[in-house]
C-alpha cells in the first residue's frame, strides 16, 4: 500500500501542477535544509488512490527543518501560525511553509523539532503522513488504515485550543466527508463550552463568508442533534456510506 501511494506521491511533486514551485522552493533553500510535506495533499492523494476520488488540493503544508531562517520567496504573506503563504505564479496551489522548530504545537509542549515528534503531533489519523522530499521516504502513521475506513479518529492527545480543534474537527468532517469515531464525536458533543463557541465564532468570521459559516455551523448543530454516538453511528449519512462501502469501524 505504502509503495503505491509513494508512486502517487512522488508523481504529483514531480510532473503534477506543483512540481515547478516545489523546485523552485528547493532551489531557494541550503541543500542541508530538509524539507517535509504534510498532512491535506497526502490525505487526498492517499483517497484518491483508495477511493478514487478526493477533495480538491488548495494548498501544500510544508515544514523545514535544520535550519534558522524563511526561504525568500515572492508573493508571500505571513500566517498566523508563524510562517508564510507563497502564492507561486506558475502554480494554482499555494504553499503553506514554516519552521518546524515554530510549529505552534511542538512549540506549546516543548517538544524538540524533530521528525518523530512532528508525527506524533499530527492531529487526525488521517493527515498522519509526511513526505521526507530529500530522502524520497513516505511517513504513514496510521493514515492509510483510517482513510481507508472513511474515518476521523484523533492521532494526538496535544491541542493547541478548544476552538481550533473544534473548528478543525468541522471543517475537516465537511472536507472530507468522513465519519467521526467515538473521541471526536465526544469533542464535539462535550468539549465546546459557550466560551469555546465564541471563539469559534470568531475563527470562522475571519476565515469564511457568511455562506461559508453558515455551513460549518449547520455541521456543527447536525452533528449535536445526535443524542450519542450510538444514534450518530446509526443513522448519520456519512455512517450509512461506511456501511455501504463495506468498512469497519471495530
Amino acid at each position: 500500500m505504502n509503495r503505491r501511494l509513494h508512486g502517487c506521491v512522488s508523481e504529483f511533486l514531480s510532473n503534477g501542477p506543483a512540481a515547478r514551485a516545489l523546485e523552485t522552493l528547493l532551489e531557494a533553500l541550503e541543500p542541508e535544509t530538509d524539507v517535509f510535506v504534510v498532512g491535506g495533499v497526502l490525505r487526498n492523494l492517499a483517497a484518491k488512490m483508495l477511493h478514487g476520488a478526493s477533495p480538491p488540493t488548495e494548498d501544500i503544508d510544508i515544514f523545514l527543518s535544520n535550519c534558522d531562517s524563511l526561504p525568500t520567496l515572492s508573493p508571500v504573506t505571513v500566517t498566523d501560525l508563524g510562517g508564510i503563504q507563497w502564492l507561486p505564479r506558475t502554480c494554482p496551489i499555494s504553499f503553506d511553509i514554516c519552521l518546524l522548530k515554530n510549529f505552534v504545537i511542538l512549540r506549546k509542549y516543548r517538544m524538540s523539532p524533530s521528525l518523530e515528534n512532528l508525527m506524533a503531533s499530527i492531529d487526525f489519523t488521517m493527515n498522519a503522513l509526511v513526505y521526507d522530499v530529500r530522502r524520497k521516504h513516505l511517513l504513514d502513521g496510521g493514515a492509510t488504515d483510517d482513510i481507508g475506513k472513511h474515518l476521523m479518529e484523533f492521532n494526538s492527545p496535544m491541542f493547541y485550543s478548544r476552538p481550533l480543534t473544534a473548528y478543525r474537527i468541522l471543517l475537516l468532517r465537511q472536507k472530507t466527508g468522513f465519519m467521526l469515531s467515538s473521541a471526536v464525536f465526544q469533542y464535539i458533543k462535550q468539549q465546546i463550552d459557550i466560551d469555546t463557541l465564541l471563539a469559534l465564532q470568531k475563527i470562522l468570521s475571519a476565515r469564511f463568508d457568511r455562506d461559508g459559516r453558515d455551513a460549518l455551523w449547520q455541521e456543527y448543530d447536525r452533528l449535536c442533534a445526535f443524542p450519542d454516538y450510538d444514534a450518530y453511528r446509526a443513522n448519520a449519512a456519512e455512517a450509512v456510506m461506511v456501511r455501504t462501502c463495506g468498512s469497519s469501524l471495530d
